[in-house]
């Protein structure tokens, strides 16, 4: 079996040992030079010098594994957050963004670096993205507000942003943002409005209705009292139709107080 050649560790070991030895031996006898006492003391050192090497040992693993566990930290609050983080730079650019945001904007992150976040803003509303950094920087402040973002296939969603301001290690200011996608408060919030319009509908229908039957009420009332006073065949005729007219009429107007009540429900 081959010898297993010795490491960059041993080596330099073996060469300080020769040093060591060439220093306090002398070359006609050196375990003769070692007093009893120098060899327990230089076992001693070495001893502790082994303990203090595996303190270290155990040190770094220590430190190693807090930044594993820190790693893993920064990727769960960082990159899997609800809501996407982006840095931009002062020309606009994306520096770093997180997976949130590359899953919102249907873009690998890669993709996403040294980029315009424009061009992810639909053209319409990058006045409104433009203004607000404007004024972020002008004021140093937080600021927030709401536009419409595009996605790679063309789809898009309601955002919001929050923006801060920092300086990085030149001095330069960067703008770091916070994207919310808003799709479903939108959503709710578009459905109260309709709600709230049906609702509207609904007691002006009813009040209508009511009105209108008191009305229907009057004509129907009077063409009986001329029914029962006027035997004219012809003229009965046409008191018949009012009549008739009046009942569908009233048909109509519970379909209308029907239609109130299911929209003042909603």
């Amino acid at each position: 079996m081959d010898t297993p050649r010795p490491g960059p560790d041993a080596a330099l070991r073996q060469q300080a040992v020769a040093v060591w030895l060439k220093k306090n031996i002398s070359p006609l006898d050196p375990l003769a030079a070692l007093s009893p006492e120098a060899t327990r003391a230089m076992l001693h050192d070495l001893g502790v010098h082994q303990i203090e090497l595996e303190m270290q040992n155990e040190e770094l693993r220590r430190t190693q594994v807090a930044l594993e566990a820190a790693r893993t930290r920064y990727f769960d609050l960082f990159d899997l957050a609800p809501v996407g983080y982006c840095t931009v730079s002062d020309q606009g650019l994306i520096i770093e963004a997180n997976l949130t945001t590359a899953i919102l904007l249907g873009v690998v992150r890669a993709e996403l670096v040294n980029r315009r976040l424009s061009q992810f803003i639909l053209r319409e509303d990058q006045d409104i993205y433009y203004r607000q950094r404007k004024l972020l920087v002008a004021s140093g402040t937080p600021v927030a507000f709401e536009l419409r973002m595009t996605k790679k296939d063309g789809g898009g969603f309601p955002a919001q942003m929050t923006a801060t301001t920092v300086h990085d290690d030149t001095g330069t200011p960067i703008c770091r943002l916070v994207i919310n996608d808003v799709s479903e408060r939108v959503r709710l919030h578009e459905q109260l409005l309709q709600a709230e319009k049906m609702s509207a509908i609904g007691q002006l229908a009813g009040g209508i209705a009511h009105d209108f039957n008191n009305q229907l009420a009057g004509i129907t009332g009077f063409a009986e009292l001329l029914a029962n006073v006027i035997s004219d065949p012809r003229q009965r005729k046409w008191i018949d139709a009012i009549l008739g007219a009046a009942q569908r009429s009233a048909d109509l107007t519970r379909q209308l107080l029907a239609f109130a009540r299911k929209g003042q429900s909603r």
